[in-house]
């Protein structure tokens, strides 16, 4: 019989609550806990049982440790479900949220360990939290104390992250001879949940809507269409729910709309963990709105209504009724429901119909209600590509579309993608290039085609294509395209430098990451380190949780006198990704190699669109909000003298936010309290870096002094006065150096 598994949060959470608390003692307990069981995620029953009889061993720092443990599993377990579903969750109701936390908790008890179990219940403001199977509470003979903190802890962090007070007690434990384990939560009144909770009260009220009058809408105004409901599930019509999303998106913009395009709503679904095609809750499309920058969104149903003789399979002649209605989000109204009908050989003019009234307006002009004329086939084909789960089934049926209709350039373009994904370059260049010029794709296909000529390694007509592209129009695309063509083919001073396009494409985007890495790796690559650390630093700050650029920073930085601050990043880089983890270990003590190949290319030509500028701030929100809460609680503790606790606080707001001096500067004080001078003056070095000011001036030469380096410590001393003329702590350093 196989050993019941372990599962790795497990196995991670004890490790650093021992580090944390024990950090003396966690040479002992990595011999059961080795780095190598835990990435590999080998670490059995057998291992674990012999740390907690250990740990049990450890007198009072047990409750301490298993206490870490559980919070540090219900933060890594929160990390992982994504912060815009937390953000999402966050909205809704008290007693919703306390279920889904303690949901979540169920879920990780029987993660940790294959048999055990948690079964919740709540009544009257009290959570009940039985446990089956606790992995900690097996002993030989019962004692005096209740050994389940690990699960008390898990249940109350993720409470608190749910906006939830909470505070529990071990009820009865198996440990301390109870008949089982079993743990009371009393749940606190929480604090208002805001807008977002308000607005999707105020969805489940109709009557909001009803006798509102049409308007029209603002020009400015950005609407978002999601998938329609097939309400019968009527199987011809699976492919119109996203059609029809499509089809009113393009009917809309045709009329002078703002309107979120299916490509951008589905890189925002993507960015969200959403399915795609999927018809989504009414209160998560209102979310999923706010989020990317919607003013408006528009949901709606199809149905068809069948002639009495007609099989199910022959749509010929039958009638398709619409409904639509769009939710505005700043007000939380609902639009009147609008009803539109039509056979289904008049599909685009039906949308065309919706559109207008959507809108406000009048009939759709003739125009407007014929577009480029797509027959229904092709543009059912079309969108069944889109739809298909595997690579075979997308090509199947967007040739298929062409076939139908061989001018039918969004076909070729999707046909494009598909192609490259697959690895097949020619077949790719080949549809981007049935594109003709004439078509408002053009200058998408032909970036398309320059593409496909760099994936074929034919790097000179790439390179003359996007510079063609480039000459009429520059993009931040364009120019980090040329760069990444010249790392490959090889760089002349007349041809110029992959940085020189790099730094144009960062110019054009300067809220871009990539743009910021790509400029260092190009100095990197072109022997230039300090150019390349400062551009690799700026990555970093704009994206923390950026591996490579870490990584390489780290092995730029071996090359330099900042040993301190190299091993730091290699470690962050580390931490964010196992085959750096791996890198960084296969070096050892030797200086880890920049690799290749690590320029970053984007593949569409249009920029960063606000809609991923929307996605992207309450992430970085709610990151710098999740830093400032560890570091707040850090610095309480500080002045608590409560050193170890402060020291695993501070950690956590430098692994949201690496460069934020303040936590390095209390972490350094800690340190040097602590009597650990070589990491005090390490961490005091990073928060000079960070933010150069007098207090970590004057800190760094107090442990310098401890050091015994007098002439360092005079140093940062007169430094610190050249900041801050006034500084009595700098002077007072002086002094004791006299």
């Amino acid at each position: 019989m196989s050993e019941a598994r372990i599962g790795r949060l497990l196995v991670a959470s004890l490790h650093q609550a021992i580090a944390d608390v024990l950090p003396d003692r966690l040479e002992f307990y990595e011999n059961w806990l080795n780095a190598r069981g835990l990435r590999r995620g080998t670490i059995g029953l057998a291992a674990i049982s012999a740390v907690l009889s250990f740990l049990r061993g450890e007198g009072e720092m047990y409750a301490e440790v298993v206490r870490r443990a559980g919070e540090h599993a219900a933060e890594w377990a929160l990390l992982s479900t994504g912060r815009v579903r937390r953000a999402m969750a966050l909205a809704l109701p008290r007693a919703a949220r306390a279920r889904l936390a303690l949901s979540l908790a169920r879920r990780i008890t029987r993660e940790t360990y294959a048999d055990s179990r948690a079964i919740t219940k709540i009544r009257r403001g009290t959570a009940r939290v039985e446990l089956r199977g606790s992995l900690f509470c097996e002993v030989r003979e019962p004692g005096e104390r209740m050994l389940c903190g690990f699960y008390l802890a898990l249940a109350e962090r993720l409470l608190q992250r749910y906006n939830v007070p909470a505070e529990g007690e071990i009820d009865t434990c198996r440990a301390a001879g109870g008949r089982s384990c079993a743990i009371v939560i009393r749940l606190g009144a929480a604090a208002p949940v805001g807008a977002a909770g308000v607005l999707t009260a105020l969805l489940l009220l109709p009557l909001l809507a009803a006798g509102a009058a049409a308007q029209e809408r603002p020009a400015g105004e950005r609407l978002l269409v999601v998938p329609f409901e097939n309400v019968e599930r009527d199987p011809p019509l699976f492919w119109l729910t996203e059609g029809a999303a499509i089809l009113l998106t393009d009917a809309a913009i045709d009329q002078g709309a703002s309107a979120i395009t299916r490509t951008e709503r589905i890189r925002a679904f993507d960015d969200l963990h959403l399915p795609a095609a999927s018809v989504l809750s009414r209160a998560t499309v209102i979310k999923v709105g706010q989020l990317v920058g919607a003013a408006r969104v528009v949901v709606g149903s199809l149905q068809r209504t069948r002639r009495e003789s007609a099989a199910d399979s022959d749509m010929a002649g039958d009638e398709l009724v619409v409904r639509v209605r769009g939710v505005r989000l700043d007000t939380g109204r609902l639009d009147p429901e609008i009803t539109e009908r039509a056979p289904l050989s008049q599909l685009f003019e039906l949308f065309q119909r919706v559109a207008a009234r959507l809108l406000g307006r009048g009939a759709p002009s003739a125009a407007s209600a014929e577009p480029d004329r797509v027959p229904l086939e092709a543009f059912e084909s079309y969108v069944k590509g889109l739809l298909a789960e595997n690579s075979e089934a997308r090509v199947k049926y967007l040739e298929a579309a062409l076939r139908q209709y061989s001018r039918y350039d969004r076909a070729n373009l999707a046909l494009w993608e598909v192609r490259s994904e697959r690895g097949e370059y020619a077949q790719a260049l080949a549809a981007a290039r049935g594109i003709p010029e004439s078509s408002s794709f053009s200058r998408r296909a032909r970036f398309a085609v320059a593409l496909s000529l760099l994936d074929l390694t034919r790097h000179d007509e790439a390179f003359d294509a996007l510079k063609a592209l480039d000459v009429e129009a520059p993009t931040a695309a364009l120019r980090t395209a040329l760069g990444v063509t010249q790392i490959r083919r090889g760089w002349t001073p007349q041809t110029g430098k992959p940085a020189y396009y790099f730094d144009r494409a960062a110019a054009l985007e300067p809220n871009d990451p990539d743009a910021y890495f790509n400029l260092g790796y190009a100095y990197a690559l072109d022997n230039d380190p300090q150019a390349a650390i400062y551009w690799l630093r700026e990555t970093v700050r704009r994206n923390p949780a950026d591996a490579e650029a870490h990584f390489v920073l780290g092995a730029l930085l071996q090359g330099t006198s900042n040993t301190v601050e190299a091993r730091r990043e290699l470690d962050l880089a580390a931490q964010l990704s196992a085959a750096h983890a791996e890198l960084v270990k296969e070096a050892g003590d030797d200086k880890v190699k920049v690799p290749a190949g690590l320029e970053r290319l984007r593949r569409r030509l249009d920029p960063h669109s606000s809609v991923e500028t929307a996605i992207a701030m309450p992430a970085q929100r709610e990151q710098r909000e999740l830093a400032t809460f560890h570091l707040d609680r850090g610095r309480r503790l500080v002045d608590q003298q409560r050193d170890r606790e402060a020291i695993a606080e501070l950690r956590r707001a430098i692994y949201l936010s690496p460069y934020n001096a303040e936590a390095h500067l209390l972490l350094g004080r800690v340190y040097l309290r602590s009597g650990r001078v070589a990491d005090a003056i390490g961490a005091l070095k990073i928060s000079i870096w960070s933010q150069d000011t007098a207090s970590a001036r004057v800190a760094l030469g107090g442990a310098y002094l401890r050091s015994g380096d007098r002439t360092a410590a005079r140093e940062q001393a007169e430094r610190a006065l050249a900041l801050a003329p006034d500084s009595a702590e700098a002077r007072q350093l002086l002094a004791r150096l006299q």
